[in-house]
C-alpha cells in the first residue's frame, strides 16, 4: 500500500488500523509519514504480509485476545451487581460484536435487558456497513429508550 492508497480507506474500524500501525508519531495530514516499524525497508510502501502482518500480530499478541482461556465478560465483577442493567447495542457495531453484548446480558441474568438496534453502530448512530462504523451522531431512539427504561424502574 502507498500513502495515497491508505488515505482512501473509508472511515470506521478499518480506517482506524492505519492510526495504530501505519503512521509515524511525527505524521501529519499535511505530511503523512509511515511508521518505520511498519515500513521496515523504508521504500515508502507497506507490504501487507511482510511488513504489516508482523506488526499487527506482535501488537495483538500483547493483549491475548486469541487465548481460548480468556473471556471478555468478567464474571467475578458481574456477580456483584445487584441492580437492573440496560445494555444498548447496535447490530451494525463495527467495533464490538453483538455477541459481546449478548454474552454480557446472559452473564448478568434476569436483572439485565438487552436492547438492540438493527441499523445503528457502536455510537448508536446510523450505520449500514460494519467496516465504516465511524461514530456519527447518536440516533434519538436509544435516548428515548433509556429514558423510558429508567422511568419504568
Amino acid at each position: 500500500l502507498t500513502i495515497e492508497e491508505v488515505l482512501t480507506i473509508p472511515q470506521g474500524p478499518v480506517a482506524m488500523m492505519p492510526g495504530f500501525y501505519m503512521w509515524s508519531m511525527n505524521s501529519t495530514p499535511q505530511d503523512p509519514e509511515f511508521n518505520p516499524q511498519t515500513d521496515a525497508n523504508s521504500d515508502g510502501e507497506i507490504a501487507i504480509e511482510e511488513e504489516l502482518r508482523p506488526v499487527i500480530e506482535r501488537t495483538l499478541g500483547m493483549f491475548g485476545n486469541f487465548d481460548d482461556g480468556l473471556t471478555r465478560v468478567n464474571s467475578d465483577l458481574l456477580a456483584e451487581i445487584d441492580l437492573p442493567v440496560l445494555v444498548l447495542h447496535g447490530a451494525m457495531d463495527g467495533w464490538v460484536p453483538l455477541s459481546e453484548g449478548e454474552a454480557l446480558v446472559e452473564e448478568l441474568g434476569e436483572q439485565a435487558t438487552l436492547q438492540t438496534y438493527e441499523d445503528l453502530g457502536h455510537a448508536l448512530s446510523p450505520n449500514d456497513t460494519l467496516a465504516e462504523d465511524a461514530f456519527g451522531v447518536m440516533d434519538e431512539t436509544p435516548i428515548t429508550d433509556v429514558i423510558t427504561w429508567i422511568q419504568a424502574q
